[in-house]
Order: structure tokens, then sequence, then C-alpha cells
């Protein structure tokens, strides 16, 4: 009997613990069971028979003298198996001892992490700024998670409140923080790029993603450093010098220049959204605009939008991959209801549905806003120890209330979120930061095992398969 070597560690939830119980109340049974890879969860990972004529009629007789070959082998293949289970079931042990205290987390709190505050990593000179390298995160700032690393990247500043265009990581697995770039010396005003080619900083809103298949961290967006007086240069500032897409590229750590965007609305405050099926990015642009979509694989642009669809600033968006639709909550006004839905399979005009429950984050702003392929939901978070879910197929909101007993409580930057809360598929926990001189929370809603998603190809929607 071949024994698949990736079954137990592809399927979380089957314990070689329990396994190795299983053989030691009904070893013959067990062990002569066979092994299904298509088995679904609810029933159990060994075919084992379960009449009384089959068990006994393969049961073995190991007393006796004059033992058939095939027989013996079943018993060689027994004591093979034995040893398999035996050292899965310590490697199991020993993961259990030396879980972290992410995956010690209960369900409904909320950990906060001593001695994380990204400001131990600044750099030194300090780079000139009003606010200095506070402003990574204060001054309108967002951040990407780098799945393939685990590691939360943030990347903000710009106007006159920071010049440095440094790169921070947060390692979710050494809970340490690094500094990944250094800062160039600052370019004049109204520049988008350093004196030596790398991108200037800028407010970063919700424009900061990761893409897993090019393992490259990317702002569609550009801005720089100061404040341009004469318009008749090309503010910085303004869409038609700010339409960029920079990316790092982990592969070789250097900075590039990817194709520039097409035009889409005013570029400050504006949303996009990795599609998480394909590895493309999604976008629109503020104060009327288009919606637009970014291949990383060949560096191209796609518009889709025929018609524009107004969006304030401060907005945040996630996409569900497995309904192929982009949700964008929030927007600068606290009574305007402020939420629009484009189907990525026919992506045309966007709409609002009409959602109900607690509907706190459609007034809300610069909150972070992500998808949750466990449950199949969208998260969002504005403020204190709360969640909220809606849920994309009857769009019924749900405040989600830290447990009674949970004596941490995160509190917000006023000037906005965005992507410094993101999902964690490896943990299937959220992870948040708010200021570079706090320290980093991690929260759980539930203990189901993690997913992670693994596109076929490009073009080719995802599925979902259990993380290993």
């Amino acid at each position: 009997m071949d024994i698949p070597p990736p079954l137990l560690v592809t399927h979380p939830i089957y314990n070689p613990l329990w396994l190795l119980l299983q053989i030691m109340e009904s070893p013959t049974e067990a062990l002569l069971g066979t092994y299904s890879l298509t088995t679904p969860l609810n029933r159990t990972i060994l075919n084992i028979p379960t009449s009384p004529s089959s068990r006994d009629s393969n049961k073995v007789n190991e007393g006796q003298p004059n033992m058939h070959p095939n027989t013996h082998r079943q018993i060689q293949k027994q004591q093979h198996l034995k040893k398999i289970l035996f050292f899965l079931s310590l490697c199991f042990t020993t993961n259990s001892v030396s879980a972290g205290p992410i995956e010690d987390l209960k369900p409904g709190y909320w950990l906060e992490i001593p001695n994380t505050n990204m400001s131990a990593v600044y750099p030194s000179p300090t780079p000139p700024g009003n606010s200095g390298p506070a402003s990574v995160m204060s001054a309108w700032a967002g951040g990407a998670y780098d799945t393939k690393r685990d590691r939360l990247i943030v990347w903000g500043g710009g106007h006159y409140d920071y010049a440095g265009n440094e790169l921070y990581a947060f390692n979710v697995n050494s809970l340490t923080w690094e500094r990944i770039t250094e800062p160039s010396n600052p370019a004049p005003d109204c520049e988008n790029y350093m004196p030596d080619g790398q991108p200037g900083t800028s407010h970063t809103y919700n424009t900061l993603q990761y893409i897993r298949q090019t393992d490259s961290f990317i702002r569609i967006a550009g801005g720089g450093w100061g404040v341009c007086p004469d318009k008749s240069k090309g503010d910085a500032f303004q869409d038609g010098k700010a339409r960029l897409t920079d990316i790092y590229n982990f592969s070789t750590n250097s900075w590039e220049r990817g194709a520039k965007q097409p035009p889409s609305g005013n570029y400050v405050g504006k949303i996009t959204a990795i599609d998480l099926a394909t590895g493309h990015i999604w976008s629109h642009g503020t104060y009327g605009g288009k919606l637009i979509e970014y291949n990383p694989f060949n560096d191209s642009w796609k518009v889709h939008s025929k018609n524009n669809s107004y969006l304030e600033i401060y907005g945040s968006a996630a996409i569900d991959h497995i309904r192929r639709i982009m949700v964008s909550v929030g927007e600068y006004s606290p009574t305007k209801r402020a939420i629009r839905v484009w189907d990525l399979k026919n992506p045309g005009k966007s709409y609002r549905p009409e959602t109900s429950g607690d509907t706190t984050l459609e007034y809300a702003k610069n909150i972070g806003f992500v998808f949750d392929p466990v449950i199949e939901k969208f998260v969002g978070w504005v403020d204190g120890s709360s969640l909220y879910t809606l849920d994309p197929e009857t769009w019924v909101w749900s405040k989600i209330d830290a447990a009674p007993d949970n004596t941490v409580v995160p509190s917000a930057e006023p000037r906005g979120t965005y992507g410094r809360f993101r999902y964690i598929p490896s943990k299937n926990a959220y992870i948040l930061v708010n200021k570079t001189t706090e320290n980093v929370y991690f929260y759980k809603l539930n203990n189901l095992p993690p997913l992670v998603v693994t596109p076929s190809n490009p073009s080719t929607p995802a599925t979902k398969v259990n993380q290993l």
C-alpha cells in the first residue's frame, strides 16, 4: 500500500494522533484500510470496514506458522505504517507545544505584541518633514500583506509630512520590524522620483498591494515630496502627473517603473484591491472616474467602466475572489451612505446594494477592509474592539463584538487605517497597526483551519485549498 505523504499535512483538521488512536483500538481494520485523497471532511480519512463479516474476513492470524505471502506483506506494511504514524504524532505534538501567540489566540480576543513599535527601526539620520517618520502611518498611509513571507508592509509620508521613502515590514513569525530599504535623498518639490530614481513617498491611502505570483509590492498612484504651487508644471498631487505604477520587486530588491495608468479620476484617496483569483489589481479614481484593471504579468492596464462613477476620497475596497465582486465602503462625508459594488465578471457600471444590519462602516472613512476566504465575507475595522462583517450573499452587516473579558482595545489613527488592517491567510487571523509608536495587534474571529488561494494560471479563477 503506497501512502501519500501530502495527505496529512494538506488537511490540517486530520489529526495524526486521532489516526494513532484508531490503530490502537482496531489495528487490523485501520491499517488494512485504504487512503482516499478525495474523502469529504466530514467522513473518516480511512476506509475502514464496518460490517462484522468484513471485519472478520480481514483479520490476520499472526500465529499461523504457514502464513500466506500476501498476509505477511500486509503485516510488514502495518508495522511500517505504525512507524510513520508514530513519527507524525511526534511532529504534531511538537508543533502544538511550540505554537506561537497568534496560533494560541482565542477567537474574540485581541492580542497586543509587546515591544513592537516600528519607531525602533527608524533611519538615522532622519529625512526632513514636519511630522517625521511617524507619517509612514499617520499621514493617510496604508499597507499591504506579503503572503510569501508573512509580513505586513507599510509605506507612506508625502507632502511636507515626511520625505523618507523607505519601506518597512513587520514579520508575523518573528514578531519584529525591519527596514527593507533605506531613504533616498529628497527630490525637489513636485517631483515623483528621487534623484536616485526611486519613487518618492506619498499619502498612500488604499493604493498599496502585494502580488504573490510576481512577488512584488505595488503602489497604484503617484506622489512626491512637497507641494507644487506652479500648476503649469504639473502638480505631483494632481492626476495627470500621478498616474504611476511603482513596483518593488522582492526577487531583485529593487524598484521598477510600471506602465502609466489610463485616466480614471483623481488619484487622491483612490481605491485599489487585488483579485486573488487572477493576481490582477483593480482600481477606481475619486471625484468621478472609471474602473481600471492592472495585469502585472505583462505590465498593462485596461479600462472597463463605460461611465464615470463618483467616489469621494477616504474609501476602502476589497475583492471577493470567489464571487468575483469588488466592494468599496466609506467616504469623506459622515452623513452620506457610501457603499458601491462592481461585478468583475461584467465590469461595467457599479451599483449600490440594499444592505441591512449594522451599517456603521458605510458612514465611516479611512477604514480597514478585507475579504476573509474562510467565512466568505467582507470584514472591516474602524476603531475599538469590534469588527464588522458583510455577507455578499444577503448584504447583511453584522457587528462582531470582542469577548466580554477581552481587555485589549486598539485605537485607530484618526487619519486612516486602510491596508494596515489585513487578513493573514496562513494564520486565519487579522493584523493591525495604528501608529509607529504603538504595538502591533492581532485578532481571530474563529478557530477554523486556514485557507489559501492558488490560481492555476493568471487568467483562471482560483480555488480554495487547505493551507499547509
